[in-house]
């Protein structure tokens, strides 16, 4: 208990079926001021991540973060980033490419830290 700074998650939250379970445990595992990141895209195994997830997009997915956090309890305000790679569009012709192709991931960090206090 308590033994842990940080706890980071990169693209699997879009799977968990009890998101709000892993968030306790997580506070469990937390340092008092310990920070958790959360980092998604909107790419994900349509056959494998959650009905809820599958059906809405990039922001819908940052407010169910935000809620998941909420409601595990225990966690300071919230903030979200968009760390989208930015394309060189000057020099390579690949990357003019890729979102034409759609093929540019986005991606999104959620972070949160644990309340000094609990």
């Amino acid at each position: 208990d308590g033994s842990f700074d940080a706890v980071t998650c990169a693209c699997s939250f879009d799977y968990l079926v009890r998101p709000i379970g892993v968030l306790r445990e997580v506070h469990r595992v937390l340092r008092p001021g310990g920070i958790v990141l959360l980092a998604f895209s909107n790419r994900f195994f349509g056959t494998k991540a959650t009905r809820l997830w599958r059906t809405n997009g990039d922001r819908a997915h940052i407010e169910l973060l935000n809620a998941y956090f909420h409601y595990a309890g225990g966690y300071g305000p919230r903030e979200a980033y968009d760390i989208t790679a930015e394309l060189n569009r000057k020099e390579n012709w690949w990357d003019r490419l890729l979102p034409l192709l759609g093929r540019q991931d986005p991606m999104f960090v959620v972070q949160a830290r644990k309340d000094g206090d609990t």
